[in-house]
């Protein structure tokens, strides 16, 4: 190879590396609004994120098969006909629903949510794996 076979290539190298950032970019973004929607925050940051509520809605599963099918993400799409939104679900089981589901588009990120317990009381915390 010589020296400009070698500068060609590492050109190009940089220029997929841009990409690769770039679209990385878009993902945190996306993820990063998804998770002010499910939450009700206006964070600029994810490790910022620190959730006092819940919103589970018909938007959110919308939202969350949006960017699994838009980031090529190999995770399993909800099912929007499955939940009755017009019903009061248990605590317990919208929050292991928001932890799979926020973990699964936290994942590709290298966070994950996780349930702590302070004073009797139950919280979320984001934190890098």
């Amino acid at each position: 190879m010589n020296k400009s076979e070698i500068n060609e290539n590492k050109i190009l190298m940089s220029e997929l590396q841009n990409k690769i950032i770039e679209s990385n970019k878009k993902y945190y973004k996306d993820v990063l609004d998804f998770l002010n929607m499910l939450f009700d925050l206006e964070e600029t940051s994810i490790l910022k994120i620190k959730p006092k509520k819940i919103q589970f809605n018909e938007n959110i599963i919308k939202t969350y098969n949006y960017i699994i099918k838009k980031h090529d993400i190999k995770k399993e799409m909800l099912d929007t006909n499955a939940f009755d939104f017009n019903i009061e679900y248990e605590q317990e089981d919208v929050l292991k629903i928001c932890l799979i589901i926020s973990n699964n588009l936290l994942d590709k990120l290298k966070y994950k949510i996780e349930v702590g317990t302070w004073n009797n009381k139950k919280y979320l915390k984001i934190k890098p794996m």
